[in-house]
């Protein structure tokens, strides 16, 4: 067994080692509910309407989406559309989803739909613990699986099952500075994280899992290398904090001048109240192109609503109310208000920020929250383990 798939399987057994039985399935009927016809007809538009007609009969659906407020306008405009499908949104950290999706179906408890997110856990755990269906079956339109409507001519997926569909690819890092402390003469690039003046001035969110800073760490180590990383670790000794909230906060209010693994809805929230001006991304070096997707959750309870909510978010009009909820809700610069669709136009701040990505050389980033991409973070997660163990 490889190094890398040691790290994983060790990872899903901690998870699951509190499961020892599962209980039987619920009874939630997956795909085997999706509306079909005796015939199997080729007429999408006749299979659609009975999959919104059988939609409508189930009455509701569960969608679980990150924290994001954009995630709630995208999912308020399906309901104006839907108006007879009742949503529950559950907006939860990925990080916090998991581990409760996976131990509840385990157990045979499957009480979700959809699941609207950065793909990094979606990929590295829930996918490989087999919870989620696969898309195909659910996907209708035309306009959704025809890849002409996709950037690059193709149509994404995290990984070689095709279970989470990706909509977006994001080219970010996650690397902020308070200017108050630290003014752009003295820190304006990557290269100085390793400047001996910041060694033990740096909080960092705990790399020990698929999340801001290890993404991060990712992107570094695919153009900098193992070494580079190790030292910024090891060397720079950074102070490390598990909690993002608590991290932002201390970097707002000038604990630390440079911060990693920020929670971009803390400092979204400072910003919309007129407040921390002073925080600044440090962009354009180094960067990691993250995955956000959609997928059905294993043998979700409602399919036909999952199904026409997956086609309607992947489509010209859910994609557009994607990116207008960022816009609406989020402060500039509006670099994530783009998609990974041709006919939605990104938002002129995500193109001269360098956020949307070259759909046709994906291999120039680290792909994070995708299958390509995860020996970089296992590296990541691996590396983080030897410096904690002091080895």
């Amino acid at each position: 067994m490889s190094s890398i798939n040691a790290v994983k399987t060790f990872a899903w057994l901690v998870l699951v080692a509190a499961v020892c039985a599962c209980s039987a399935p619920t009874g939630a009927p997956g795909a085997a509910g999706l509306a079909r016809s005796d015939n199997q007809t080729t007429d999408w538009q006749a299979l659609w309407d009975r999959t919104v007609d059988a939609a409508k009969r189930e009455g509701k659906i569960t969608v679980v989406t990150h924290t994001n407020l954009y995630y709630r306008a995208a999912i308020d405009r399906f309901s104006q559309k839907y108006p007879d499908i009742e949503v529950e949104h559950v907006a939860m950290r990925p990080s916090e989803f998991t581990p409760k999706v996976v131990t509840e179906q385990q157990n045979g408890i499957f009480g979700y739909d959809v699941w609207v997110s950065p793909t990094s856990n979606m990929a590295e755990v829930v996918a490989p613990a087999d919870g989620f269906e696969k898309n195909p079956p659910y996907l209708i339109l035309p306009e959704v699986t025809e890849p002409q409507n996709w950037r690059g001519n193709k149509i994404l997926y995290t990984t070689s099952e095709p279970v989470i569909s990706v909509y977006q690819g994001n080219v970010t890092s996650n690397v902020y500075v308070n200017r108050d402390l630290l003014p752009s003469s003295q820190f304006n690039n990557f290269d100085q994280l390793l400047d001996p003046s910041l060694r033990g001035r740096m909080v960092i969110r705990t790399p020990d899992a698929p999340q801001a800073t290890s993404l991060t760490m990712a992107g570094i180590l695919h153009s900098k290398g193992a070494d580079f990383v190790e030292r910024l670790m090891r060397d720079q000794q950074p102070v490390f904090v598990d909690n993002a909230r608590l991290l932002t906060q201390d970097l707002i209010a000038g604990k630390y001048p440079v911060g990693m693994g920020i929670d971009g809805e803390t400092l979204d929230a400072c910003q919309r109240e007129g407040g921390c001006k002073n925080i600044e991304q440090i962009r354009g070096q180094y960067q990691y192109m993250l995955g956000y997707g959609v997928g059905i959750l294993k043998n979700p309870p409602h399919p036909n609503a999952a199904s026409v909510f997956l086609n309607w978010f992947l489509s010209k009009e859910g994609q557009q109310a994607y990116v207008d909820g960022i816009v609406a809700s989020t402060p500039p610069p509006y670099d994530l208000a783009h998609s990974a669709r041709a006919d939605v136009e990104p938002h002129p701040d995500a193109v001269a920020l360098g956020a949307v990505p070259e759909y046709d050389h994906l291999e120039k980033y680290s792909l994070q929250g995708m299958e390509a991409g995860g020996p970089e973070m296992q590296a990541v997660l691996s590396m983080y383990k030897r410096v904690e163990a002091g080895s």
